[in-house]
């Protein structure tokens, strides 16, 4: 790093490592016109004449005064032509903000006191300092902080004005009086405080944040909101904190966003954000290709748990959590303009599972997201009384969304799912053999000429082999398998070819009980919303099945005329 000599004012090379003995004062401001660049402190022939170059001599002048060797001015001491060094004085700038013997804030906006009011609180809340960016560190950072205005009065100290600030800023008064104890404070509340603050460049936007967050990361000038991204993704390294995810969308555009907030603009409201008292300390989670991944439990209505509450509230007991949706890829995060409340821990109450968050949803992706989840097939059961679902199960897991009871639309037109269940009466005197209901949001197959694209749907009872042989030999080889794709893939072959009309009900009897169940399958697609669903019937009929074997019907309709 470089420091500027307080009594030749040029630049001389220093150790970083050795700051802690080096006593010097550093500048906070904004930037404005004819700033003074590292070339030209090299040139000090023609550095004089430079607007900015009376904030370099004011801030000298100052730092002499208290006996300060040396100076630190963010526009000069820092040599912009190696992409190296600009690196490690982007990621150590709060190290050096905060090793600093005093801090002057110079807000060139700020006008002269006026004689017989209290002088430090003329006009300071509108001064451009209090909107940048990268001044949120450099007035948490230096312990000894001192307000200059205009014509470099002072006119104040950080220490004596920490209520002010705090209402300025919104910063946590006990941060501005303390600063170690920054780690403690949420990280949504810490986001908060960059909230409307801009910066020239838009990456900078994140990498004004690092110091606040400690962390570290390169500087890649030209990506965009990209940096916001992976700023959010080297703090979720170090941290167990969910606040993280506690943003809010602060439009409507889109319906589904990925895990991660666009900007701290979202962190708005977070302010009086606070952990909620738990004796569990955050559980692991992981960025990978397929999205943030953690082991959890979604409560009613796939919500996830933030572990956070809003301390300024008059009920202390609220928890947050945000919105989800399960789709062929993981969940993405729904209604992203809201957050969840509720007074209720035992929302949360259940075995974790492992689920994978989408990092980043685009705009068009959420418009074909809201297409695809249109094509979802949701399961009823309709059972007469006395009888229940005994076991169930809806494979593939990928493709189930168990709060809606349904299976997810994607666009992949070769998509086959199966529900396996059986049927039990109240009783427990009764249990059905395992009921398999083969269904397809699409199907395309071709018959001759025919090329058709049909949802459908197909029912059997695993005992009877005249027509379930092939069919439970996929699903068994599903099974034992763990989930290998092809037996799903041929399912279709096995279920079209057999039957072209295929099976709509069974009826399975009860043995000595001396009546049958006839089991149905029903497809129906809403005329308007275009909403899909496949109710199961369960119908009791109090005589036997023929002469006790298992029977089956066919459904009037033909498969050809259930049009998806």
């Amino acid at each position: 790093m470089w420091l500027i000599n307080t009594s030749t004012l040029a630049l001389e090379r220093a150790n970083p490592d050795n700051l802690p003995s080096t006593p010097y004062a550093i500048l906070s401001h904004t930037w404005g016109k004819q700033e003074v660049t590292f070339e030209d402190m090299m040139n000090q022939s023609q550095v004089k004449g430079m607007l900015g170059y009376s904030k370099i001599e004011k801030t000298c002048r100052l730092a002499k005064k208290r006996g300060l060797a040396y100076a630190w001015v963010d526009t000069c001491c820092i040599d912009k032509r190696s992409s190296a060094e600009l690196a490690e004085a982007i990621n150590s700038m709060f190290r050096w903000y905060k090793q600093a013997t005093v801090c002057f804030a110079y807000l060139e906006d700020l006008p002269p006191a006026v004689h017989g009011r209290q002088a430090y609180l003329d006009n300071l809340e509108p001064c451009r300092w209090f909107t940048r960016g990268w001044t949120l560190q450099e007035l948490i950072g230096p312990k000894n902080l001192e307000f200059y205005d205009s014509v470099w009065e002072c006119r104040g100290k950080k220490q004596g004005m920490t209520s002010l600030i705090s209402d300025i800023t919104g910063i946590h008064r006990e941060v501005l009086e303390d600063n170690s104890i920054l780690e403690s404070i949420p990280i949504a509340s810490r986001m908060s405080w960059a909230a409307k603050r801009k910066a020239t460049r838009i990456e900078d936007t994140a990498y004004c944040l690092l110091g606040i967050f400690d962390v570290n990361m390169p500087m890649l000038y030209g990506e965009g909101t990209k940096a916001f991204e992976r700023l959010q993704e080297e703090i979720i390294k170090q941290t167990t904190d969910m606040s993280i995810f506690a943003w809010k969308a602060t439009d409507e555009t889109q319906d589904y966003r990925g895990i991660l907030a666009q900007s701290p603009d979202e962190f708005v409201h977070c302010r009086h954000l606070s952990q909620a008292p738990t004796m569990r300390k955050g559980f692991e989670t992981t960025m990978t290709n397929k999205g943030l991944r953690l082991e959890t439990f979604l409560g009613d209505g796939h919500v996830l748990d933030l572990a956070c509450t809003f301390s300024d509230r008059s009920e202390k007991d609220i928890m947050i959590g945000i919105f989800l949706t399960k789709t062929a890829d993981g969940y993405v995060r729904s209604s992203p303009t809201k957050l969840f409340e509720t007074t209720d821990p035992r929302l949360w109450a259940g075995a974790r599972y492992k689920i994978f968050v989408r990092k980043r949803v685009t705009p068009f992706v959420s418009e074909e997201l809201e297409k695809d989840l249109a094509k979802n097939l949701a399961i009823y059961f309709d059972i007469c009384p006395g009888f229940k679902v005994h076991s169930f199960a809806a494979k593939p897991t990928d493709f189930w969304d168990q709060h809606h009871h349904a299976f997810i639309g994607n666009n992949d037109q070769k998509f086959t799912g199966f529900l396996d269940f059986q049927i039990s009466d109240t009783t427990g005197s009764f249990l059905s053999s395992r009921i398999i209901v083969v269904c397809s949001l699409y199907l395309r197959h071709t018959y001759g000429a025919a090329n058709c694209d049909r949802m459908w749907r197909a029912i059997y009872d695993s005992k009877d082999m005249s027509t379930s042989n092939a069919i439970m030999e996929c699903i068994d080889g599903y099974y034992q398998s763990y989930g290998e794709e092809y037996y799903l893939s041929q399912l279709p072959e096995v279920v079209v070819p057999q039957n072209w009309d295929p099976l709509r009900e069974v009826n399975v009897p009860s043995g000595d009980e001396g009546y049958h169940l006839c089991i149905s399958s029903e497809l129906s697609t809403d005329p308007e919303t275009g909403a899909r669903s496949l109710v199961i019937k369960v119908r009791r009929h109090d005589a036997p099945v023929g002469d006790g074997s298992y029977g089956r019907t066919m459904a009037a309709e033909g498969w050809m005329a259930l049009a998806g």
